[in-house]
């Protein structure tokens, strides 16, 4: 997603104490307001389950530290957003995402979030500069040590290979011009391979299956496209090609969607799977119909038809509004088992129960990740069927072992 100011649901603990004493909390940051609903004394917000109360732009999560929020009439004067007032409980939690501030990402943190630090390993620094905001990745199956990025919308529309080390990967035939690791004299850094005959309006996902791609072209932060699909191409060599064309483009609408945009805005994808040859969609919702506010949940659609002569409507699978997720990429695990998706603080597992395709429904894990690790995060896939792979938008890459994923269901 790429927007004039990058977004960010940042999940307010209850302050027992104000609520103790009957206060209403409320903070300004950077010229957001929100707004802390109250509750029983001493209730803690929950990392998992539950409603989405509180939003905050990115600009105020990463001046929060710099901008003092309103304080109760009890809390000392000098008292600043990023110091959590001492309760007689439990540290209240804070949801941190779409982030580029780490310090602010360190301070939001839980206490117990802290611990997953060492479960993320750094892979590599993508260095190569026309990466320079990835959205999507996936494995190939084909050729060895490739995996397939592109970058969010505003690029041109292309694709690059890299490898493990995240080093892109270019035709040999083309060195004289081209350089793809450190910079040569005289040749231009390689350019990915085209993607003919299409636009990158906002380029979300990437999924693969049975030797075909498929590039999302979902990303609707307004709610308001018409123009939303999906294009397909066999996958390149990309040892040996510079430029590719779609063998087709699937337009796809959403059933339950009335207006444009419509009253709930819902209708955001930024998260593509393929099960049993069909692709999935995750979607991204947004509050009051505004896009720069994001808040939690997700609905699943299939793909059940695959016209390029009319626009094909999509299939609600099911949807949840009670976990803290906020869909950025999806994969499906090679032996298609396990659903990975990752959110702004950690990656979420699921499994589908009785051999179906309702994975919002089945067994449930989770892992929380430091934002200032992760960082604005939106693409991952699967590296094997334990190991995870995971990029951001500042190009970094880690690997994830899904094995240490904690059960929430």
């Amino acid at each position: 997603m790429r927007c004039l100011a990058r977004t960010v649901p940042v999940r307010l603990a209850v302050l027992a104490a104000a609520v103790t004493l009957g206060l209403s909390v409320r903070g300004q940051v950077s010229g957001t307001r929100a707004e802390v609903p109250e509750v029983a004394a001493g209730a803690v917000a929950d990392t998992v389950n539950g409603p989405s109360e509180v939003l905050l732009t990115e600009q105020a999560a990463e001046h929060a530290d710099e901008q003092p929020a309103e304080q109760p009439a009890e809390q000392p004067a000098e008292q600043s957003a990023d110091q959590p007032v001492e309760q007689p409980t439990e540290q209240p939690a804070a949801l941190q995402a779409e982030q580029s501030s780490s310090q602010s990402a360190e301070q939001l943190l839980e206490p117990q979030d802290e611990l997953e630090e060492e479960s993320l390993h750094d892979v590599a620094l993508m260095a190569h500069p026309p990466l320079n905001e990835i959205s999507g990745i996936i494995r190939s199956r084909t050729y060895p040590d490739v995996w397939w990025v592109h970058n969010d919308s505003g690029d041109v529309p292309r694709l690059f290979a890299i490898n493990a080390q995240g080093q892109a990967v270019m035709p040999g035939w083309l060195g004289d011009k081209y350089y793809t690791q450190e910079f040569q004299e005289g040749k231009e850094p390689w350019p990915g391979i085209a993607v003919l005959n299409s636009a990158n309006v906002d380029w979300e996902d990437i999924a693969i299956d049975d030797g075909r791609l498929y590039i999302a072209d979902m990303g609707n932060n307004g709610n308001a496209r018409r123009d939303l699909g999906v294009y397909v191409l066999n996958e390149p060599n990309p040892l040996a090609i510079d430029r590719a064309r779609p063998t087709s483009f699937i337009p796809v609408a959403y059933p339950d969607q009335e207006g444009t945009p419509p009253e709930d805005w819902r209708f955001d994808c930024e998260a593509v799977f393929v099960h049993d040859g069909r692709l999935y969609l995750l979607t991204k919702y947004r509050a009051d119909r505004r896009w720069d506010k994001i808040t939690y949940g997700t609905s699943l659609y299939r793909l059940d038809t695959t016209r390029t002569d009319e626009v094909n409507e999509l299939t609600l699978v099911s949807r949840t509004d009670d976990l803290r997720i906020v869909p950025t990429a999806a994969d499906l695990s090679p032996d298609g088992r396990r659903l990975a998706v990752l959110s702004y603080d950690g990656v979420w597992v699921f499994e589908a129960t009785d051999g179906g395709d309702d994975w919002l429904a089945g067994h449930v894990w989770r892992l929380a990740l430091p934002p200032h690790r992760i960082k604005q995060a939106e693409a991952i896939c699967w590296d094997d069927d334990t190991t995870l792979r995971i990029a951001n938008e500042q190009r970094d890459i880690f690997t994830l072992d899904a094995g240490l994923l904690k059960p929430v269901r």
